[in-house]
């Protein structure tokens, strides 16, 4: 029977030598969120990959990703098996550091951040020019990044050696429409978060010393929330990222489709009916190639 998958014209490099001929099979997974976009490569073993060796993934002439061996698994005389990241484990950007930024926008503090990681950097989000302070106490660029997106209800990845950060569902990003009858398989889901109707946040004024609350939203049911904050202005923006987080966060589903390109953070808009249709944000891309040919799994939300 023949598959349903089509074939594509891949390309594999290593430390930019094509070495597509040697490929079995690739497994690619691009994530909207900041989890490291990760390659999975079996290859013959005519020749011998390093850790830290550069990879990048090309589709019908598309570059999909940079990418940093991680991990090797070798087979006698059968083949190797390459882990790679988006995210090279070894560098700065994963160590621990101690020091404060102060007096300083979101945008320049993340621009500093780029900087020290050779990253390149590409933002666009409504409180990029809001003044802050932050202190980085113990804590890894990597893991920073991660609270400032999740603070502002953020989409933050790093690919292609770029750091981004952008609104989750920006009218700027790139948009997709899909017909679940073009698809091979679409499930969807509620989860318990669609059931909040408003966020109530309890903090104590770090200028003051006095205890407060704010509440954003009327309706029940209520998530509530403690927090630390230095002023009421940062605890209401606090409680905001939180509403924004609530509100969003309604459906997830999945969906699966003969191979394409497709990239996590991506709008979709989904047809077919009346439970289905909508627009979602593409949270993660899983690409399998492979002698069936090339398919993938879209997870939305």
């Amino acid at each position: 029977m023949e598959s349903i998958y089509k074939s594509c014209e891949f390309k594999i490099t290593l430390n930019d030598k094509d070495i597509s001929d040697l490929i079995v099979s690739i497994a690619y997974e691009d994530f909207e969120s900041d989890q490291s976009d990760t390659l999975k490569i079996k290859i013959f073993p005519t020749i011998t990959p390093k850790l830290k060796d550069k990879v990048r993934f090309y589709i019908d002439n598309h570059l999909i990703g940079s990418f940093s061996i991680a991990s090797i698994a070798y087979t006698y005389k059968s083949s190797y098996e390459c882990d790679c990241s988006s995210i090279d484990y070894s560098s700065n950007f994963r160590m621990r550091k101690n020091r404060s930024f102060d007096k300083l926008s979101y945008k320049q503090i993340l621009q500093s951040i780029a900087k020290e990681n050779n990253l390149t950097l590409k933002i666009d989000f409504k409180r990029m020019d809001e003044i802050v302070h932050i202190d980085q106490i113990n804590q890894s660029d990597s893991s920073l990044c991660y609270h400032i997106a999740k603070e502002l209800n953020l989409t933050q990845c790093i690919k292609n050696d770029t750091l981004i950060f952008l609104e989750k569902a920006s009218e700027k990003k790139p948009s997709i429409s899909l017909n679940a009858s073009d698809c091979v398989s679409v499930s969807l889901q509620s989860y318990a978060k669609m059931f909040y109707q408003s966020v109530e946040v309890s903090y104590q004024n770090a200028q003051s010393n006095e205890g407060k609350t704010i509440k954003i939203g009327k309706s029940e049911p209520v998530l509530k929330r403690y927090l630390h904050s230095k002023s009421d202005d940062e605890a209401y923006k606090k409680a905001q990222g939180l509403f924004k987080s609530i509100q969003s966060n309604k459906k997830k589903g999945t969906l699966e489709i003969a191979g394409r390109l497709i990239y996590a953070g991506t709008l979709l808009k989904l047809s077919g009916d009346k439970e289905l249709e909508g627009q979602y944000v593409i949270n993660k891309v899983s690409h399998s190639i492979d002698s069936s040919g090339w398919r993938i799994l879209v997870e939305f939300g």
